[in-house]
C-alpha cells in the first residue's frame, strides 16, 4: 500500500475507537493521520465530554462532521464541518434525517448509513480522493459478528488487524488513564439506538427519563411515511412496536429487575454495547463509494 495514503480513523466516541486512535498514533507518522467524528446530535452528554478529553489528551485535532439532510431529495446527506465545541445532544442532524427520510428502523438504520457512513465517505473522498485514504474502524478481535460483516477492502481496516485487545483489555486501558467514558454499558453512546433490544431501551428510559421524553417527541414530530404494511414512520424499533409501546411493555417491571435481566442476557451483551461504528454492515466495496447519496 502506498506510503502516501492518508490514514483516516473513524472515532465514534466509544472506548474501543478511542483506543484505536492511540494505536494509530504509535504506528503512523502524525502527518499521515486524520481523526474524524460524525455527530448525530443524539449521543449521551458524557460521550461528548469523553470526545473532548480524548482529543485534548491525544492531540487528535479532531474533525467533527454533522450530516445535513436539508438538501434536495436525491442529493443525499451533506457533510458539514463543525467545531469541537459545537457537537452536542441537540438532535439537529438526527431530526433533519428523520424529516427527510422518515425515522430509522431496525432493518434500515439510516442514522448509521447516512449520518455516519455517507457523511464520512463524502467528506474524506472530497478531501483526499476516492483512492487517497484508508478508513480505520474500531472493531476488536473479540467481536466476531462485527468482523464477519466488515467485508474486505484495501481501503478499509480495523483495530483487530493490528491489535488483539479484547473488550476487557480496552476497559483496563482506560481505567489506567486520567479520565474515562462515564456511561453504563446498556446506555451506550446513542442512548436509544434502534439496534438495541427492548430490554436495553426500557432500562435506558428508566435511567435517562428526560432523554426518553425528548426522543419520543422527536420521533413523533417526524413526518409519517406509510410503509407497505400500513405502519407509519414511528414504528421503528422491533416487532411493529413504536418507541412508546416498547417502553410500555415493561411498565410493570421494576427497574432493578430490568437491570438484572439486561445483565443476565447473553444476547444483549454483544448488541450495541458501546458505540455505533460505521461500515460494519457494508459488503466488500472500495471507498470510491464516496459520492453515493
Amino acid at each position: 500500500m502506498s506510503e502516501s495514503l492518508v490514514q483516516v480513523a473513524s472515532f465514534s466516541g466509544g472506548r474501543t475507537s478511542a483506543y484505536l486512535c492511540t494505536r494509530l498514533l504509535e504506528m503512523f507518522p502524525r502527518e499521515r493521520l486524520r481523526f474524524v467524528f460524525m455527530d448525530t446530535g443524539a449521543e449521551h452528554p458524557a460521550t461528548y465530554d469523553f470526545i473532548r478529553q480524548v482529543d485534548e489528551h491525544l492531540g487528535l485535532e479532531l474533525v467533527c462532521l454533522r450530516g445535513d439532510s436539508d438538501t434536495p431529495m436525491g442529493a443525499g446527506v451533506e457533510p458539514r464541518v463543525v467545531g469541537l465545541g459545537d457537537i452536542q445532544r441537540d438532535h439537529v442532524p438526527f431530526a433533519s434525517l428523520c424529516g427527510k427520510y422518515g425515522t430509522p428502523t431496525v432493518k434500515i438504520p439510516a442514522c448509521t448509513s447516512r449520518l455516519k457512513e455517507r457523511t464520512f465517505r463524502k467528506y474524506a473522498t472530497r478531501k483526499y480522493g476516492a483512492d487517497g485514504y484508508v478508513a480505520w474502524v474500531g472493531v476488536r478481535s473479540d467481536e466476531p459478528r462485527r468482523l464477519g460483516r466488515m467485508g474486505e477492502s484495501p481501503f478499509m481496516r480495523y483495530l483487530a488487524e493490528i491489535d488483539d485487545a479484547t473488550k476487557q483489555d480496552v476497559l483496563d486501558y482506560w481505567a489506567d488513564q486520567p479520565f474515562d467514558l462515564g456511561i453504563a454499558e446498556h446506555l451506550g453512546n446513542c442512548v436509544f439506538c434502534v439496534k438495541k433490544s427492548n430490554l436495553k431501551l426500557a432500562l435506558a428510559a428508566r435511567d435517562e427519563p428526560e432523554m426518553a421524553v425528548e426522543w419520543a417527541d422527536m420521533l413523533r414530530s417526524a413526518p409519517d411515511r406509510l410503509k407497505g404494511d400500513g405502519l407509519t414512520s414511528e414504528n421503528v424499533y422491533r416487532e411493529n412496536r413504536t418507541f412508546g409501546q416498547v417502553l410500555a411493555q415493561f411498565a410493570d417491571v421494576a427497574t432493578d429487575d430490568l437491570r438484572s435481566r439486561v445483565r443476565s442476557s447473553r444476547r444483549d451483551t454483544s448488541v450495541c454495547s458501546e458505540s455505533c461504528e460505521p461500515f460494519i454492515a457494508q459488503m466488500s466495496l472500495p471507498l470510491a463509494w464516496g459520492g453515493a447519496a
